[in-house]
C-alpha cells in the first residue's frame, strides 16, 4: 500500500505549531515518518499531510519504492502523531514505546 494521505483537525483551544508524522510496520521493522514546524493551525483549522510530504523526491514520488508499505500484516501497522503547540505543550495519539 501506498504511504497514507492524512487529514489532521485541531480540535484544541490552543495554536499547532508543528506536526510529528510516522508510520510504523512492525512486522517489516519500518519507520517512516517526518516533522513539520512552522506552522500555525489554528483551533477548528484542518491541515492535510500528502504522501509527497513522506517522501522526499522530484518526480513521481510513487516511482520511490519508499513511498510503498509492505504491510504484510495490517494489524502490525501503526500511525503515530503528534502535535506540538505554541504554549510549549504536546499530544500525541499513543506512547510512542515499542
Amino acid at each position: 500500500m501506498s504511504v497514507p494521505r492524512v487529514v489532521l483537525q485541531n480540535v484544541s483551544d490552543k495554536t499547532i505549531t508543528g506536526i510529528g508524522l510516522m508510520i510504523i510496520d512492525k512486522a517489516a521493522h519500518i519507520k517512516r515518518g517526518f516533522y513539520m514546524r512552522e506552522r500555525s493551525i489554528r483551533p477548528g483549522q484542518q491541515f492535510t499531510i500528502v504522501p509527497e510530504n513522506l517522501v522526499r523526491v522530484g518526480g513521481n514520488p510513487a516511482q520511490n519504492p519508499k513511498f510503498w508499505l509492505d504491510a504484510v500484516d495490517k494489524t502490525k501497522l501503526a500511525v503515530r502523531v503528534g502535535a506540538f503547540f505554541e504554549d510549549g505543550s504536546m499530544w500525541t495519539n499513543r506512547d510512542q514505546r515499542y
